[in-house]
């Protein structure tokens, strides 16, 4: 039996067509493809899937008699699988050179909270800078943005971007948290250090302990060269001290045994 399609076959159906889940759900996607010819069903190939995706394929008989091929996909959602289109293509043979295929998309939308928080510092006119705070979550229209100050519990400011100018704290460190429904995370401290006469009296500070480093050092070294020094000489003139009292005693035997 040959089947000639006039037009081209309906694409495959895949479930749920609406794909929204939380992260490190258990996701079961059903692709499905008429088959006409029985013993020329379709074949079903997936595009775009996740890394951890596991897919059996059969062909079964539906409740109507008539015959489909259904491919099932079963993954565990990640964060970095949202937004990811996947596709269920199937392929039908015909009596020609090319053969017939139509597909199916659906995207997946995963939900999780914030993540890959970071802090970004952007230098701005004069001694003005901005801190940015960037993460990713979905959804993502509902972040909120806080920040805050090493040393200090209380929030500093809200929203995504901060500037800081002179007449603020100009040496710091700051983090921010960022926070949708489903949970939140904390960005590692940046530091940011504005030019001005603090930052001149920190470069000061490490200028002066530098110096006085040095100097003791220095002197160190020179107070154990001069003690050595005095010590080798200490050495010498008792030697000679000592001979010359050996010398004397030597005459006087010498003067007893032939007066």
């Amino acid at each position: 039996m040959a089947v000639y399609f006039t037009d081209s076959p309906q694409p495959p159906e895949l479930k749920p067509n609406d794909l929204k889940v939380m992260e490190e759900t258990t996701v079961n996607l059903i692709c499905s493809a008429e088959a006409p010819c029985p013993k020329q069903p379709p074949t079903i190939s997936w595009s775009n899937i996740p890394e951890s995706a596991h897919i059996t394929t059969q062909l079964q008989e539906k409740p109507d008699k008539t015959q489909s091929v259904f491919s099932y996909m079963t993954f565990k959602a990640s964060y970095k699988d949202h937004r990811r289109n996947i596709s269920c293509t199937a392929t039908y043979q015909r009596n020609t050179p090319d053969a017939s295929t139509v597909e199916t998309i659906v995207m997946l939308q995963v939900l999780f909270p914030p993540k890959e928080t970071h802090v970004i510092i952007t230098p701005s006119v004069g001694t003005n800078v901005t801190l940015t705070c960037k993460s990713r979550a979905s959804p993502s229209n509902d972040l909120n943005y806080t920040w805050y100050k090493h040393g200090e519990e209380t929030p500093i400011a809200w929203g995504m971007k901060i500037n800081l100018t002179k007449t603020q704290n100009q040496i710091g460190s700051y983090c921010c948290i960022a926070q949708n429904k489903y949970g939140k995370q904390s960005s590692e401290e940046a530091q940011c250090t504005v030019k001005g006469q603090s930052g001149l009296s920190h470069l000061v500070i490490h200028s002066c302990t530098g110096g006085l480093f040095a100097f003791f050092l220095l002197s160190a070294v020179f107070f154990y060269c001069v003690r050595t020094k005095a010590s080798r000489q200490a050495h010498v003139i008792g030697s000679d001290q000592t001979v010359g009292y050996q010398s004397k005693s030597d005459n006087l035997r010498f003067d007893q045994e032939h007066g």
